[in-house]
């Protein structure tokens, strides 16, 4: 397509796009069970929203600080084509960084009940369910990974080498 840092620009705009119009069928949805609703004390409930996301906010807000300097590296040192190079993986490794943290989050409200029932054995259990199915996605998703890099490689470099 030969779009350059353009190109990037728009695919970047446009994910997000996509991203909002999936939300929106969804929130949108007649059988959607969500429905959002005014807080008694509006200014109680902001501070909680806040409270419980600040955390959240700064972890996101250094992650974007630490991508610009590294895409700034990159481009000084390697250029445009390893520059997206560099965001496939990086939205890879996002992606595959999701499933854990959907882990973590799932496991989450079921060990609190059980330490809440005193079933602190239990605990002990689902930490090591939780930790094989960890194991058993890393192994798969490192294999994924190692399986489509040469394709990845032919992608990326079949532009500039016709050698392949």
């Amino acid at each position: 397509m030969n779009l350059g840092m353009s190109g990037a620009a728009i695919a970047t705009a446009g994910g997000t796009i996509v991203q909002f119009i999936v939300l929106l069928c969804y929130l949108l949805k007649k059988q959607n069970r969500l429905r959002l609703v005014k807080p008694r004390q509006l200014s109680k409930a902001i501070m909680k929203s806040l409270s419980a996301g600040f955390s959240a906010s700064i972890l996101e807000f250094s992650f974007i600080v630490l991508t610009c300097i590294l895409n700034n590296q990159i481009m000084r040192y390697g250029g445009a084509v390893a520059l997206s190079i560099f965001g496939v993986v990086l939205s890879c490794s996002g992606m595959f960084q999701h499933i854990y943290t959907g882990v973590g989050q799932a496991i989450q409200p079921i060990a609190a009940n059980n330490y809440g029932a005193g079933q602190v054995l239990r605990i002990f259990r689902l930490r090591r369910i939780f930790s094989d199915d960890g194991d058993r996605y890393g192994h798969r998703l490192y294999h994924f990974g190692f399986a489509v890099s040469h394709a990845d490689h032919k992608i990326f470099h079949g532009c500039h080498s016709r050698r392949y």
